[in-house]
């Protein structure tokens, strides 16, 4: 697809060309989170080597855990007698326990996905996805394997937050003579569930499922070449963009109508019904992540250095492309983050907006 460039504008960020501003607090409740600490809906959970605490509650040794997209639960896959899948609430009181019959405990590629409403996905045996319902009973298993005789990557699961659009993917397989390629597979239940992507000479680097289950974007990559890709909750390709730079990501906001693609220096955004560019920016930074937030005008993107979820030098920048100003401002904070493909920005009221998937959530107020 060919754009017309309405306009572009290209920012430098200089601290002495701000006359704008934008200011970056977090909840007093957050405040004095270590980079071990994530919130959950009632305290918090301590992440340290070979163990979990929520609240007064240590889990020593656990083989796989996740958290819950609103922090609701935490759901722990742990040896016991037997190897348990056990679903805690935020303050650590423990709800549910489902006994994995034929799952090994050594199975290094074990995995918890967990979602708010109590329902849940344990992955096993690289590619063998089991569902359970909101009261811990297993409802049915789904394998993802491609059977190749070369290989695969470990399959990976990606879904909206209250787990409405499922998907299931393998970011690399072996094909061979040193090729490569993935696929991905939405799962609509038991026995239902189609492969809506496929390839035989890219992989998929990134691949998020948008905030209301509508969307699924990917990026993909083939040697230097990206590639990003929309498609709607039913696996219906949309549109695909090959971008200028290397990417390390994509968002989509407005309805699916603005798609933000974010690299290590750079954020630039395109509106997808009018084919425009709406603008874009340079970064000193590497932006983790970055989207467009229509209502107000703004690219809102978050920087700094990702080392083992640790991220140092953080950064928030505001860009209102209207009005063509940007703001910035250094966090003097401890941040982490355990999926960085979890990070959300949510407007909350007029340049107001929040940051959620870090050890703290972010509060982002901007005046232009």
């Amino acid at each position: 697809m060919k754009f017309v460039f309405a306009f572009l504008f290209f920012l430098l960020i200089s601290g002495n060309a701000f006359s704008q501003s934008v200011s970056v607090t977090t909840s007093p409740d957050h405040s004095a989170f270590s980079q071990s600490q994530f919130p959950l809906e009632a305290g918090h959970i301590e992440v340290l080597p070979g163990q979990l605490t929520i609240a007064s509650t240590d889990i020593f040794r656990p083989s796989a855990w996740g958290i819950s997209p609103g922090g609701k639960r935490v759901g722990v896959v742990k040896a016991e007698a037997v190897l348990n899948y056990l679903q805690f609430g935020s303050t650590g009181s423990r709800l549910k326990q489902t006994e994995l019959e034929f799952f090994d405990v050594d199975d290094e590629t074990l995995g918890v996905y967990q979602f708010d409403d109590g329902r849940a996905v344990v992955r096993d045996n690289v590619a063998n996805f089991t569902f359970f319902d909101a009261g811990g009973k297993i409802l049915y298993s789904v394998s993802n394997s491609t059977q190749s005789p070369e290989g695969e990557r470990i399959s990976q699961l990606a879904a909206d937050p209250s787990g409405k659009t499922i998907v299931l993917y393998n970011p690399v397989i072996s094909l061979g003579g040193g090729n490569t390629g993935s696929r991905a597979r939405i799962v609509f239940g038991e026995e239902d569930h189609d492969i809506f992507f496929r390839s035989d000479s890219r992989e998929i680097e990134q691949l998020r499922v948008t905030a209301d289950g509508s969307y699924i974007t990917i990026l993909t990559t083939s040697g230097s070449s990206q590639r990003a890709h929309i498609f709607d909750r039913f696996g219906n390709e949309l549109f695909t963009m090959d971008p200028d730079d290397a990417q390390l990501g994509v968002s989509l906001s407005g309805r699916g109508e603005y798609l933000t693609t974010y690299s290590r220096g750079r954020v630039q955004v395109y509106n997808l019904i009018s084919g425009e560019r709406v603008g874009s920016t340079s970064s000193r930074n590497p932006v983790l992540y970055a989207t467009y937030v229509p209502e107000d005008e703004s690219i809102i993107a978050f920087g700094g250095t990702l080392n083992n979820g640790s991220i140092s030098s953080p950064t928030v920048t505001v860009i209102h492309v209207g009005r063509r100003q940007i703001a910035r401002e250094d966090l003097n904070m401890n941040l982490a983050a355990i999926d960085i493909n979890r990070l959300e920005i949510k407007r909350e009221g007029i340049n107001r907006f929040l940051l959620k998937g870090l050890n703290r959530n972010l509060r982002i107020q901007s005046s232009f």
